[in-house]
């Protein structure tokens, strides 16, 4: 057939695309900082990796809306990134010796939990201790 032309698979550039080395910089960046030596990838590291994207992509549309720019998208993806393993102390407990891709994409729901737990708490106790501080001033006046 002469009207017969071959389809060529193109790859279409997913957010992942772009994200991925950037991620796995920020993640590598603090396993050094957290154990003293760089990321252990793998391919299950990887595909973890890829799908803790895909993960915080589906949460950024979700707060955001689905009609942002891939730049914006990108954006809010790596910031998530960024909150979750700069506040990684926050993290207690079984979840925080859990700092694999696999372990992290695994327990990404808990661990956000956690995060949100303890700065609601953070929060509230220094509200606490702005209330007692109020509660112990002395208004009455001795001179």
């Amino acid at each position: 057939n002469a009207d017969y032309q071959p389809s060529i698979d193109v790859k279409e550039k997913t957010p992942s695309d772009k994200l991925y080395p950037k991620m796995v910089k920020l993640y590598n960046e603090f396993c050094v900082k957290r154990i003293g030596v760089g990321a252990k990838m793998d391919g299950l590291q990887g595909k973890s990796m890829k799908s803790i994207i895909a993960y915080l992509a589906a949460q950024v549309k979700t707060k955001k809306g689905d009609d942002m720019a891939e730049e914006q998208m990108n954006e809010g993806v790596i910031s998530a990134w960024e909150y979750i393993l700069s506040n990684w102390d926050l993290v207690k407990g079984f979840y925080a010796e859990q700092i694999k891709l696999s372990q992290i994409n695994a327990n990404m729901p808990n661990i956000l939990m956690q995060l949100k737990t303890s700065k609601t708490n953070n929060r509230d106790a220094k509200f606490n201790t702005i209330q007692n501080e109020i509660g112990n001033v002395n208004f009455d006046q001795t001179e």
